[in-house]
């Protein structure tokens, strides 16, 4: 994956996209980065990068599309990039942690930042950071927002998209995996 490109969505409305990793990790401290880029259309939805539960999801999960940013019903936490403001999060651009879907099918957001560069059209470097239960994000060298998380057991990385009624291609690059 590294130096290469992995597009999530085409600049298509109501898309959603995914890719993961094939083993599970159980390490309780991974590093991570990658280049985002959200481009191509007129600003819909977003993308997220995805610990996925293993025990409740496969390596070929896919969320909906939308406002969901093709993570929304996937067992796990992920780190939220949107470019479409939502009913739980109604900003243009935003990064942040989700955990889940409400009763009413919306994410549910642990912490967001929207003091953060222009995600579109990118690119921008992003970096998670988790140690043990403490999970910090990046953006451009800068730390935009920390909060705990709860891994499970053992679980799959990988990256989801989607597009709503707006669209974008939503595209990561130079993907850096690392645990321990």
């Amino acid at each position: 994956m590294v130096g290469s490109t992995l597009q999530l969505t085409p600049n298509a409305p109501s898309d959603a996209g995914s890719a993961f990793w094939s083993t599970p990790l159980t390490a309780r401290d991974v590093d991570v980065s990658f280049d985002a880029v959200v481009t191509g259309g007129n600003g819909g939805n977003g993308l997220t990068f995805t610990l996925a539960n293993a025990a409740d999801s496969t390596p070929t999960a896919l969320g909906a599309p939308g406002s969901s940013l093709g993570y929304g019903g996937i067992t796990g936490t992920a780190v939220a990039l949107q470019t479409w403001a939502t009913t739980t999060d109604n900003s243009y651009n935003s990064i942040g942690v989700v955990t889940g879907l409400d009763d009413e099918g919306n994410l549910v957001w642990q912490v967001s930042s929207d003091s953060i560069p222009s995600l579109r059209p990118g690119p921008n470097l992003v970096g998670v950071i988790v140690r043990k239960n403490a999970l910090s994000v990046w953006v451009n060298g800068f730390e935009v927002c920390s909060t705990t998380v709860t891994l499970p057991p053992s679980f799959y990385v990988g990256f989801t998209g989607g597009t709503g009624q707006s669209t974008d291609i939503h595209s990561v690059s130079n993907v850096q995996i690392s645990s321990s």
